[in-house]
């Protein structure tokens, strides 16, 4: 039988979790099944985690931690040296739409722990937390967008950041239900339009 350490434990378990929620939600996260899927007894669990509410807080915040990392090096990760702002703020949406394509199984998990943290009251300061740093990425890729490119937002981009995030999250929920890229790119590109009427561009170059 192997033996793994307490944090190899926990991170089995939490990787196990996230991949039952992926498929059948949360309520399918019982303590037997998430053992079956992490391949170990269901005796050892509680050398890892006092319950299963601990599992699913230590879930929760190991998903949206990573997802915020994730939706970081889509919106930011993709700046080049040289462009200029429409084709930048499109390319950083369109990348988005990449990331959800390439892994809806965990967009998916995400999107059902944000649900479950809301409706604990102990874990809604974490989906706050998620947001508020959503909005703070966001606003930093704004910023690093105009800087290289040379072009102002004439709207703060702490006013714009939760313009950008309810599009990705628009994006997600679409192609999630759809499994429709179109649309996803559709939403983009929409989002990417209504950004633009903020900066400092020619209007013929938000609609190009």
């Amino acid at each position: 039988m192997t033996r793994y350490t307490v944090a190899e434990r926990r991170e089995l378990l939490i990787q196990a979790t996230l991949r039952i929620i992926a498929a059948d939600g949360v309520q399918a996260a019982t303590t037997r099944a998430i053992c079956r899927e992490a391949g170990m007894a269901q005796a050892s669990f509680h050398y890892a985690f006092r319950s299963r509410d601990a599992l699913l807080a230590a879930a929760v915040q190991y998903a949206l931690d990573d997802d915020v990392e994730r939706t970081a090096d889509a919106l930011i990760g993709v700046l080049p040296e040289e462009t200029d702002l429409p084709t930048l703020v499109h390319n950083c949406l369109a990348a988005y739409v990449e990331s959800v394509i390439a892994d809806p199984n965990r967009e998916q998990a995400v999107l059902a722990l944000m649900g479950y943290a809301r409706s604990v009251a102990e874990l809604r300061p974490i989906a706050e937390q998620t947001y508020r740093k959503y909005y703070e990425l966001a606003a930093n890729a704004l910023q690093a967008a105009a800087d290289l490119t040379g072009v102002p937002w004439r709207t703060e981009v702490t006013d714009l950041a939760p313009v950008v995030i309810a599009a990705t999250d628009g994006i997600t929920l679409a192609y999630l239900s759809t499994r429709d890229r179109a649309i996803a790119e559709l939403i983009a590109g929409s989002a990417a339009q209504t950004l633009l009427m903020h900066a400092a561009v020619p209007a013929d170059e938000v609609l190009g």
